[in-house]
């Protein structure tokens, strides 16, 4: 015989990717809250995600460097290896000539061909050197400041946002966790039903000796207790696993040792009755946040796009030094000449090709799928809610029946032993009993695991931390 204590796979080796062994010899000992909060603070998922918040502040800061005045420096050295050519309109040559042509000092054949009006000429120094400085500043841009609310929001978004993994991490490890003590549970029930069978086969084996019983009863129970040997066995190796997946879950070092302090007994089964009958609280739920907010940008988004078609004004001032001669050190040269200026640039949108309206339009179509979302959502939530009351009503009632019959089953089998010691009752009888009393243990374990991962399922639905 072989009783399974549960109706479900405590372990799936295939979603446990390959760790690096961690040697340590020293056991850490966790009750169910200190699991979970050691999760919370050592589980990489959550340590990404909160790696986005700080993110979120250096894009803050640099979309604010976008308003922020600005000042640069720059120096400038050219040295000129032949000075550029201009071209000047020739009005001296023409003048000269006709003057002498009319006083018959050339003749025309001595007269200058024409260059198309322009001679060449060079102008400048060999040597440049010029420094100045630089500064603007933004005075006005109506995009800009709605997108300083934006980026604002977008580090609120990211804060949010770490609720999600630290939900899931806090849900898998009570589930894992509550995998361990149901394993556990069973163990120590198939410990005391060996127990009580080694007992039991040792009056049966005397009473046999005596006369009084078959061997047939003695090999009964003796194929009984192999089966409980056996399922001890498996028990063990699926706590070991149960553990394995804990310490996955919790990100815990795989070859460390782990002690759970809780028991079953200690497990909190009930929940208050708004939990059951209460309103839905969508606020609770850290993904109806996220989506409320993003919501909220998206909306600012759009804002900023219809804010753009408004001028944007810009200052600016500069102030320069420059130094121009043939032999950079001669002090007989001129020398540094300045110039300083400042002014207002307006920049006035007219017409862009139809662009921030087509931004316009994408952006709304964003915002409204987030509503959708949002919809679609209190829906789903809706639905996870009522159907974890019910799958909790049904577990509480089902534990409740499964206690009683524990409780029958265990009559039955001890009024069979004493029928079957005073000689009034078979082993048939006492064997029957016996896997009616294992069976009952298999099923009130089996409920209770259900009831306590429907209260787990029921907090989650509800957005309980």
């Amino acid at each position: 015989m072989r009783t399974r204590f549960f109706p479900i796979t405590l372990l799936l080796w295939s979603l446990l990717t390959p760790l690096t062994a961690q040697q340590s010899a020293q056991s850490q000992s966790f009750s169910l809250k200190q699991a979970v909060e050691y999760g919370l603070a050592n589980h990489n998922s959550i340590r990404s995600a909160r790696m986005d918040v700080p993110y979120a502040e250096a894009e803050i800061k640099e979309y604010k460097a976008i308003g922020m005045p600005k000042l640069e420096g720059n120096i400038s050295y050219q040295y000129f290896l032949e000075l550029p050519v201009s071209f000047l309109p020739d009005f001296l040559t023409p003048a000269v000539e006709n003057t002498l042509l009319n006083y018959d000092l050339i003749t025309e054949d001595q007269l200058t061909p024409s260059n198309g009006g322009l001679f060449p000429a060079q102008f400048g120094t060999n040597n440049s050197l010029s420094a100045s400085l630089n500064f603007s500043a933004l005075i006005f841009d109506g995009a800009y400041f709605v997108g300083l609310k934006a980026v604002k929001g977008l580090r609120e978004l990211r804060q949010l946002q770490i609720g999600i993994p630290e939900q899931e991490v806090a849900y898998n490890i009570r589930k894992a966790y509550l995998a361990v003590l149901v394993t556990r549970e069973g163990t120590a029930l198939v410990t005391k039903n060996i127990t009580n069978l080694e007992k039991l086969l040792a009056e049966t084996r005397e009473i046999y000796k005596n006369g009084f019983a078959e061997l047939l009863d003695v090999d009964r129970l003796e194929l009984s207790l192999a089966n409980l040997q056996t399922e001890l066995e498996v028990l063990q190796r699926q706590e070991q696993t149960a553990i394995t997946l804990l310490k996955f879950q919790m990100q815990y070092p795989i070859s460390q040792p782990l002690e759970l302090t809780d028991k079953i007994a200690d497990m909190p089964m009930e929940v208050a009755d708004p939990a059951l009958s209460g309103a839905y609280l969508f606020d609770n739920r850290v993904e109806y946040q996220v989506l409320k907010k993003s919501f909220y940008l998206n909306e600012l988004n759009i804002d900023r796009f219809r804010k753009s078609y408004f001028p944007s004004v810009v200052g600016s001032a500069s102030y320069s030094q420059a130094l121009q001669r043939n032999k950079l050190f001669n002090g007989d040269e001129a020398g540094f000449f300045s110039t300083s200026l400042i002014g207002v640039h307006i920049n006035v949108p007219i017409f862009d090709g139809f662009d921030r309206r087509s931004k316009i339009q994408k952006a709304s179509i964003d915002r409204d799928k987030i509503g959708l979302q949002i919809r679609d959502f209190e829906q789903v939530m809706a639905f996870q809610i009522e159907s974890s009351r019910i799958a909790y009503l049904n577990a509480s009632d089902r534990l409740k029946a499964r206690q009683k019959t524990l409780e029958q089953a265990e009559r039955i089998f001890n009024t069979t032993q004493i029928k079957w010691r005073e000689g009034v009752g078979s082993s048939f009888e006492v064997t029957n009993a016996e896997r009616e009393v294992y069976t009952a243990q298999a099923n009130l374990l089996n409920a209770w695991y259900d009831l306590a991962n429907a209260k787990v399922d029921l907090e989650k639905a509800m957005g309980v931390k």
